[in-house]
Parts: structure tokens; C-alpha cells; sequence
């Protein structure tokens, strides 16, 4: 299951079941309406008919080791929730349980949870309905990020063509250059080309512009 389908899984239960506030009855009322009882238990003193229960449906294991699971067979669905658990940990279970539940992860077995990627899966569902606003705006900074990257590689290769590209027009700007009568490239003063020779004059940058001068490749490269 991919990213895209639990978020959208989580978000749909969340605007469609709980309807604001997150609380373990809200959750508890949504798994009744499922078809799923809850069974509360503590593994240690349990009721009898909790303790009948349980080693009728062979998860007293479970009940001992678990703050809570899933049982669901042709003839039960039922969600254990450990009764000393706190309300912030009993919504993260019922909402792991209800996870499950949602994600279609009831063909794997009897007792849900036992495959590493489901509890994966069921712990990011979990994640999206109880920090929605978290989750919008990390989606939302890993977007700006990704722009921020695009847009600096841009101005680096741009940088870099800028570079890369021969600078006529500076060397035509600054400096005093000559040109021969016959050539068609400015020098520097000195340049083997034209020192020494009658048939040079100094040349403006305006003129090397206007008549398309280029730069020496031996003086000037």
C-alpha cells in the first residue's frame, strides 16, 4: 500500500468518523458501528468471562504481552484494548487497531499485526489522523525544499554558462587596443602581431563594438 492511499485512508476516517477532537470513545463508538466489540482487559486479574473468552479464542498470550490487538474470524470481530492503559495510549491503539481494520489487513490472520509492514502501515495512518497539521506542513516544507533545489541548480548552471561564455564584450569595454590596417582582431599593445608595425592604430571600444572586432586568440584569449 503505498503513501498516497494511507494518507487518504486516514483522512477520510478522520473528517468522516471522529469529526474533530480525537478521543478513545469516539474511536470506540466508530468500531462498534464496524461490527467490532471491545473487550478490556488487564492480563493479570482479568473476569471469568474475560478469561473465558480468551482461551476460547487462544490470545490469552496476547492479552499478557499487548496493549492491545485485533481478533477477526468468520464468526468474531473483536478489538482488546488493556484497560490501565492512559487515554492518549489507548486512542493511539483503538486508532492502530482501526488501522488495520481500514487498510484491509484482516485476510492475514486471525490476530492482526503480526507482519512487520502492516504495524508499518497501521503506525502511519495513525500518524496522519493524530498530527494532520504536522503532516500538511512537512508535506508542504518538503515541496518548498524540492522548489528551493530546482531553483538553485538553475542559477548554478546559469553561473556556469555565464562563465564559460568568452568575454568579448568586457575586453572590448576596457584597456587600450590596436588593429592593423588589413587584420580583423584588436591587440593589446604589446602583442607579437602588431608591435613594431607602421600599420597599426589605437582603436576605440565603441569602434571594436561598432565594426565587430574580435579579441586576439594569443593576447587575448
Amino acid at each position: 500500500m503505498t503513501n498516497r492511499d494511507i494518507r487518504s485512508a486516514a483522512s477520510a476516517y478522520l473528517c468522516g468518523r471522529l469529526r474533530g477532537k480525537v478521543s478513545s470513545a469516539k474511536i470506540v463508538s466508530g468500531l462498534e458501528e464496524q461490527g467490532y466489540t471491545v473487550v478490556y482487559y488487564n492480563g493479570v486479574s482479568d473476569t471469568g468471562d474475560v478469561k473465558q473468552l480468551a482461551e476460547l479464542l487462544g490470545v490469552g498470550e496476547h492479552m499478557r504481552s499487548l496493549k492491545g490487538f485485533t481478533y477477526a474470524d468468520s464468526g468474531s470481530r473483536i478489538v482488546f484494548l488493556n484497560e490501565e492503559l492512559s487515554e492518549e495510549e489507548r486512542c493511539y491503539v483503538l486508532l492502530h487497531e482501526q488501522a488495520h481494520i481500514l487498510l484491509g489487513h484482516l485476510k492475514s490472520g486471525a490476530v492482526i499485526g503480526q507482519d512487520v509492514i502492516q504495524e508499518s502501515e497501521a503506525n502511519e495512518f495513525v500518524h496522519y489522523v493524530l498530527y494532520p497539521d504536522f503532516t500538511a506542513r512537512l508535506r508542504l516544507h518538503r515541496r518548498q525544499i524540492g522548489w528551493i533545489t530546482a531553483a538553485l541548480a538553475a542559477l548554478i548552471c546559469i553561473f556556469l554558462l555565464i562563465c564559460a561564455m568568452p568575454d568579448t564584450a568586457g575586453k572590448a569595454g576596457v584597456g587600450d587596443y590596436y588593429v592593423t590596417s588589413t587584420g580583423n582582431k584588436y591587440h593589446e599593445k604589446d602583442c607579437i602581431f602588431v608591435k613594431d608595425k607602421t600599420n597599426v592604430r589605437r582603436i576605440s571600444p565603441e569602434e571594436i563594438s561598432e565594426k565587430g572586432y574580435e579579441p586576439c586568440e594569443i593576447c587575448l584569449p
